[in-house]
C-alpha cells in the first residue's frame, strides 16, 4: 500500500488527471440529469471530463517546480475551488455560507502536510541510510569537511523542496476536487 500511495504522491500530475475522469464518471452516473440533459452520455462524460481536466490545468493542478509557482498553484487552485462553490451558491439563489468555502481549504491543507511529512519522512530515511561513517570518513578525506557537510546538508535541502513540492502539488489538486464536489452537492 505504501508503494502504491508514494507513486500517486510522486506522479501527482497523471493521478490527478485520472481522477478528474473518475469524478466525471461519477459525476454522470450519480447526476446525469443535472448536466446537459439534451446530449448523450459519452457527450456528457466527454465534456465533463474536458472542463474539470481544464479547471485543474488552470487553476494550478501542476506540479511546480520552484517556490514562486508553488505559491501561484497554491493561490490559483484556492481561487477556482471557491469560484466553483460561490458561483454556485449565488446562482442558485441560496445563502452564501462561509463555511462551506472552507471546506476544501481545510481538507486541502491536510492533505498536503499529511503528503510532506510522509514524503519527507521517507526522503530523509532514505538519506540517512546512505550516510555511513565510512561514507562520512571517505569524504571528508577525498572532498574536506567543508564541502562533505554541506553536500549532506545540500541532500536534506533537497529533500525538503521535493517534499514541499509535492505537498504543495496535493494541496492543489485536493482544494480543486472537493471545490468541484461541494459544487455537484450543492446542485442538488
Amino acid at each position: 500500500m505504501k508503494n502504491i500511495l508514494f507513486y500517486s504522491i510522486v506522479h501527482a500530475m497523471k493521478i490527478g488527471s485520472a481522477i478528474c475522469l473518475l469524478m466525471a464518471l461519477l459525476a454522470m452516473i450519480l447526476a446525469e440529469e443535472l448536466f446537459m440533459p439534451n446530449h448523450s452520455w459519452f457527450i456528457n462524460f466527454l465534456t465533463l471530463s474536458g472542463i474539470l481536466l481544464g479547471l485543474k490545468f488552470i487553476f494550478g493542478g501542476w506540479s511546480a517546480s520552484s517556490i514562486k509557482w508553488m505559491v501561484i498553484s497554491c493561490i490559483m487552485s484556492t481561487i477556482g475551488a471557491e469560484i466553483m462553490i460561490i458561483s454556485q451558491m449565488v446562482g442558485e439563489g441560496k445563502s452564501f455560507s462561509f463555511l462551506i468555502c472552507l471546506i476544501p481549504i481545510i481538507i486541502g491543507v491536510l492533505g498536503g502536510i499529511i503528503t510532506y511529512n510522509w514524503v519527507n519522512n521517507v526522503l530523509d530515511e532514505s538519506t540517512t541510510s546512505g550516510i555511513t561513517l565510512d561514507n562520512v570518513v571517505d569524504s571528508v578525506f577525498d572532498n574536506g569537511l567543508k564541502n562533505t557537510f554541506w553536500g549532506i546538508v545540500d541532500d536534506y535541502n533537497a529533500n525538503m523542496f521535493y517534499a514541499y513540492s509535492r505537498g504543495v502539488a496535493v494541496y492543489s489538486n485536493i482544494v480543486i476536487f472537493s471545490g468541484f464536489i461541494t459544487m455537484i452537492c450543492l446542485m442538488k
